[in-house]
């Protein structure tokens, strides 16, 4: 789970968008424990979902010693 938290917290960092498909892992376990979370945007009219990073999910990167930024 924290090797998904982290791929996503890379790919945030780097302003690549991603989703399940994107990365390999407890997706599911993050969003159950509000690690990572969703927003509706609309671009063009259109309405697409933005995958990312949550404060919480974060910090426990941070005290687990992690120290990339998302």
């Amino acid at each position: 789970m924290i090797k998904t938290l982290r791929a996503a917290c890379i790919k945030q960092s780097n302003c690549e968008p991603f989703g399940q498909v994107d990365l390999n892992g407890s997706f599911t376990a993050l969003l159950n424990r509000e690690f990572i979370a969703a927003k509706t945007i609309t671009i063009r009219g259109r309405k697409e979902v933005l995958w990312f990073v949550t404060t919480s999910g974060k910090n426990t990167l941070s005290k687990l010693g992690f120290t990339e930024a998302c």
